[in-house]
């Protein structure tokens, strides 16, 4: 689906999120203040329409200034950030290697949720303050204190990219030694914050006024919380490489090759035999690659059509695929994979020497660490 990522730089850090979330925010903000000033005459959506503005602005703030409390203890130890992900939920910071600790973290945790609770208080007793006012004054307010109010509660659980998770990660990671086994225990606490949002969210949706734009808010939210905790999982198993150890130490195995005139049945036969993350090269009459082919590939064809359709007319051509050196560091090719999820082709020279994705190059990653703990 296309959902680009937005990127900006402040205060020298990468700060990114997906259009997506921008999008929905959106929704729910200007959904909740049309419910709260439907009432009002009949100039009501041009008022609501007015304060959405500025109230997604001060949401969006409220975000950014949570996670930029945490960043800035985090920094100011020696903490290096290589990027910070804004969700619904809060964010997702990226580490470089070998520059947290767990004390570190906690502390920081612990400061970010201390000043996101005094945030979210002010801003629940200036909406106790103006309830009595005009809706235009009351609304945006109201909003603006439920969510900061929803998002210090959120921070409070004990998930991965959560306050209350980071605390706990910091901590699983004091008695464990090992801060890939924290990640995956907060990540198992995530998925199930993940799905109590979801379910949360389903069940506002049904109810009447605003309540089905907050829901809206919470499913998305849940959804990004554990799309989030996946990912850092799988950074886990490949950050403890050494920089030094490079792709071709993987021992990765030839691309299994399919001429480019064989129907896409017979492929599709080659690639159920395979891992979930086979991948096709295929090749010419001159025995030349010319393009890869997997099954998510063929999703945009008709079943009734693959007796008749060679490999050759469906392949991705290979000129779109990006190239990786065999003698790469696993994390940097790693990295290069985590942005964009696609096939990869692994150069040795002027030869292919394998053809890759994320979850397979993620796969023979753990192998390799089992083999050589």
């Amino acid at each position: 689906m296309f959902d680009p990522r937005l990127t900006v730089r402040i205060w020298g850090l990468r700060w990114a999120t997906q259009a997506s979330c921008v999008v929905v925010l959106a929704v729910v903000v200007g959904g909740v203040l049309s419910r709260l000033t439907r009432a009002e005459e009949e100039a009501a959506w041009r008022g609501w329409v007015v304060v959405a503005a500025p109230t997604f602005v001060v949401l969006g703030l409220v975000l950014v200034g949570h996670e930029a409390v945490r960043v800035g203890v985090w920094r100011r130890q020696g903490t290096g950030i290589r990027r910070i992900n804004l969700t619904l939920f809060g964010g997702a910071v990226e580490l470089n290697e070998g520059t947290a600790t767990p004390r570190g973290e906690a502390i920081g945790a612990l400061t970010a949720f201390i000043a996101l609770v005094v945030t979210a208080s002010l801003l629940e007793g200036l909406s106790l303050l103006t309830r009595e006012s005009t809706t235009w004054l009351q609304a945006p307010v109201k909003t603006v204190a439920v969510a900061a109010v929803s998002l210090a509660a959120l921070q409070a659980m004990p998930a991965l990219h959560l306050d209350g998770g980071r605390v706990l990660h910091a901590w699983f990671w004091y008695l464990t030694d090992s801060a890939s086994a924290a990640t995956r225990a907060a990540a198992m606490y995530a998925h199930l914050v993940a799905a109590a949002l979801l379910g949360v969210g389903i069940v506002l949706v049904a109810k009447a006024g605003e309540w089905p734009y907050w829901g809206l808010g919470a499913v998305v939210a849940g959804l990004q919380l554990e799309g989030a905790a996946r990912r850092a999982v799988r950074r886990a198993t490949w950050l403890p490489f050494d920089a030094a150890t490079t792709i071709r130490a993987l021992g990765l195995p030839p691309a299994p090759k399919v001429a480019a005139g064989v129907s896409v049945d017979d492929a599709v036969e080659t690639l159920l035999a395979g891992s979930p993350d086979v991948c096709l090269l295929v090749v010419g009459t001159d025995g030349e690659a010319m393009g890869t082919l997997r099954l998510v590939d063929l999703r945009n064809t008709r079943r009734s059509t693959w007796d008749h359709l060679t490999a050759g007319e469906v392949a991705r051509p290979l000129i779109d695929a990006p190239r990786l050196p065999v003698d790469i560091p696993v994390q940097e090719a790693m990295l290069l994979l985590e942005e964009r999820n696609d096939v990869a082709v692994v150069d040795d020279g002027s030869r292919i020497a394998a053809v890759v994705t994320r979850g397979s190059l993620l796969a023979a990653a753990s192998d390799y660490l089992r083999k050589h703990p």
